[in-house]
């Protein structure tokens, strides 16, 4: 049974291949980065999922979640970078996804990614004009997570 499996998952393969090949579509690249994170310096942090996927080498979908192991300084914005070349957007100034903080036991934010630089980006929550970590005011402190999903093009 497991042949007979390997064998159509193989053929099926194939025909996306052929598909892919016909329409001109590149098949998707998938990779891994490591995210850093600064407010004012960097903070320690465990990365606990960070990938993403390139489709036809003009988009990229990127996750990742975040864990702080050290503290950030207050009243300075989070940023998040070392996304790598592959996947920069291609314009700043650019909303490429939803963000989730959790300053934990004080409070849960959800909001944007915003694209200010090619290897940097700073999360916003409604209505604010500046980006998390000023407005909300806060430190990222141990146990903190960060968890982004953006989709936007690189090319």
């Amino acid at each position: 049974v497991d042949d007979v499996m390997a064998a159509d998952v193989n053929d099926l393969n194939d025909a996306v291949v052929a598909i892919q090949t016909e329409l001109g579509a590149q098949p998707q690249v998938v990779g891994t980065w490591t995210p850093t994170v600064t407010q004012s310096g960097g903070v320690a942090l465990t990365v606990t999922r960070a990938v993403y996927h390139i489709i036809n080498g003009t988009l990229a979908i990127t996750e990742c979640d975040l864990e702080m192991d050290a503290a950030g300084t207050i009243t300075n914005d989070i940023v998040i970078g070392g996304q790598p070349a592959a996947i920069q957007p291609v314009a700043t100034g650019l909303v490429i996804g939803s963000c989730m903080v959790n300053d934990v036991g004080t409070g849960f934010y959800i909001g944007i990614v915003f694209s200010t630089a090619a290897d940097g980006w700073k999360l916003y929550t409604d209505g604010v004009a500046s980006a998390v970590g000023t407005t909300p005011n806060f430190a990222l402190a141990d146990g903190d997570t960060i968890r982004l999903s953006c989709t936007y093009r690189i090319a």
